[in-house]
């Protein structure tokens, strides 16, 4: 591959697609590399933010307070994943250590593996959650996980308000440095969950934003219709993908092109 070839090969389908050659990213141009990088961005954050919920939310305790919640991840954290044995919890005092090998959780969690360390402290506006974990295999990306949120009541829904600064590889290979704020409220009724926001990526040099609204999805089911996002800076343009409730969702380029991109869902 000639240096010119490598450089427009990194910038359009990253660093894994560089690695081994541009039919790595199936030879998509531009508007298609930024729809590609749209979904990935949402998804890693749509993962983010179920593995924090997953690390503290109970279905047995209305309790929001830092010792119920570790007590409850002490005698039940290890049954909110599949199959049996696949997560280990330890607890000491409001620090919990999650150590998991190809488990299943609620909230769209697939195949994850690695350890998870959630901090829970009390405060006036809720319960106040530090989460790290490096090299997290989740939905086929790999993160380096370093968030911090606020837990609290939503009419008998459990709302979190996130703030990332975090890291990864999607599940179509874009690498990415993540900051920003999102909020997510789950419904541990039905196991749906709800997420709006916006956060910068980070990739090599460059800098593209994602926003995210109206994006719904329940367990074992691909997001609902009706949410969007907006997909900015990548090489001067902005696309804007649309979902309509099925694995596929169509995007729209400021170039004035279209297409579709595959969802990792069921």
């Amino acid at each position: 591959m000639s240096p010119s070839r490598a450089i427009q090969t990194l910038l359009v389908c990253g660093p894994v697609a560089l690695a081994f050659g541009v039919g790595a990213c199936g030879r998509m141009d531009a508007d298609e590399a930024a729809a590609n990088e749209a979904a990935d961005s949402t998804e890693v954050t749509q993962s983010e933010s179920a593995l924090v919920a997953s690390s503290v939310q109970d279905d047995t305790t209305s309790s929001l307070s830092a010792a119920d919640l570790a007590a409850a991840a002490a005698a039940r954290g290890a049954s909110r994943f599949h199959p049996a044995g696949c997560a280990t919890v330890s607890v000491s005092s409001t620090t919990l250590t999650y150590v998991l090998t190809d488990c299943t959780g609620r909230f769209g969690l697939v195949h994850v593996t690695g350890t998870l360390v959630a901090v829970l402290s009390d405060s006036s506006d809720g319960l106040h959650i530090a989460v790290t974990g490096q090299g997290l295999k989740v939905n086929r990306a790999t993160m380096d996980l370093d968030a911090t949120a606020v837990l609290s009541d939503d009419a008998g829904k459990r709302l979190l308000v996130v703030t990332t600064n975090g890291s990864g590889v999607g599940p179509r290979g874009n690498s990415f440095t993540r900051t920003g704020n999102y909020t997510v409220e789950h419904d541990l009724a039905t196991a749906c969950m709800s997420l709006d926001g916006q956060w910068a990526l980070q990739v090599g040099a460059r800098t593209r934003t994602t926003s995210v609204t109206g994006f719904q999805r329940c367990d074992n089911m691909c997001p609902a219709a009706g949410g969007q996002i907006v997909h900015s800076g990548f090489l001067g343009r902005t696309v804007t993908v649309t979902l309509d409730g099925s694995a596929v969702a169509h995007w729209e380029s400021s170039t004035g092109r279209s297409g579709t991109v595959d969802l990792t869902c069921s």
